[in-house]
């Protein structure tokens, strides 16, 4: 079944680094996305959106999963790649996004 999720992030601006260093670091997790979904057939659709005002990345991820637990850990694989692309080191509160908000849905049933 296709499953959609989205996932919403509070970005960490660091000492020094601009609004075009945060917007770039979100291009880099876009583009890890996409090679993401060339590499894996399961994973489809990803969209991020970066709100500056806010501080605020959502990434948007669907998936071809058996449960809605089985995307989940797909999506979170896939989310963890692409942030450590975007040069976000997961488990460093420092340097990792916090997730504010993540929820699941199926889109097609089986």
């Amino acid at each position: 079944m296709m499953i959609g999720t989205e996932s919403k992030w509070r970005m960490v601006a660091l000492p020094g680094e601009t609004r075009d260093d945060i917007r770039d670091s979100c291009d880099r997790v876009m583009e890890a996305l996409l090679d993401i979904e060339e590499q894996e057939g399961r994973v489809h659709s990803a969209a991020v959106s970066l709100d500056l005002g806010q501080m605020r990345l959502t990434i948007e991820i669907a998936v071809d999963a058996e449960t809605i637990d089985e995307a989940v850990a797909i999506v979170d694989d896939a989310t963890s790649r692409a942030m450590s692309a975007g040069g976000h080191r997961p488990g460093d509160p420092a340097e990792y996004p916090e997730l504010v908000e993540k929820h699941a849905e199926v889109l097609v049933p089986a």
